[in-house]
């Protein structure tokens, strides 16, 4: 039986759901993956029943208190590699607390999540960092844009 992550399993999930789209959130932490078909559906208007998962997609980072919270991050634009393998979500804030983010969302290092496509349709990772596979600081404050060469 195919794992998860093996591309195979990946595009029968694909076909099964039809075309998705993945959407940021700007003030949330998370990245919705979205089946296009079910969206277009009118039983479904003012529904979440098109959103097959929502993948946070900023790390944990310490809350003072000897815990952890999600890290604000602002995701503001995804690219997706030419395989359908990858997605690159640009986080505007990084690192930052969520308050600090909310406070003045400029100026803080951005952070570049690489998420797993295959591992992002599966609902088991729905608002968990389960199909992320690194964080890249981008050491740069509040980067918005992509180009993939």
């Amino acid at each position: 039986m195919p794992s998860p992550t093996d591309p195979s399993s990946s595009q029968k999930k694909r076909r099964e759901l039809g075309p998705i789209c993945l959407v940021s959130g700007r003030w949330d932490n998370t990245v919705a993956v979205v089946d296009i078909a079910a969206a277009c559906n009118p039983n479904n208007d003012g529904t979440p029943a098109a959103i097959v998962s929502r993948i946070r997609v900023t790390p944990d980072i310490p809350d003072g208190s000897g815990g952890t919270i999600p890290a604000g991050g602002q995701p503001v634009s995804i690219a997706v590699s030419p395989n359908g393998q990858l997605a690159y979500v640009v986080n505007h804030s990084g690192q930052a607390d969520p308050q600090a983010a909310a406070a003045f969302q400029h100026g803080h290092s951005g952070l570049i999540t690489v998420v797993s496509i295959p591992d992002a349709l599966d609902p088991r990772h729905d608002r968990t960092l389960g199909a992320v596979r690194v964080f890249i600081p981008t050491e740069t404050a509040g980067p918005v844009g992509w180009g993939i060469m």
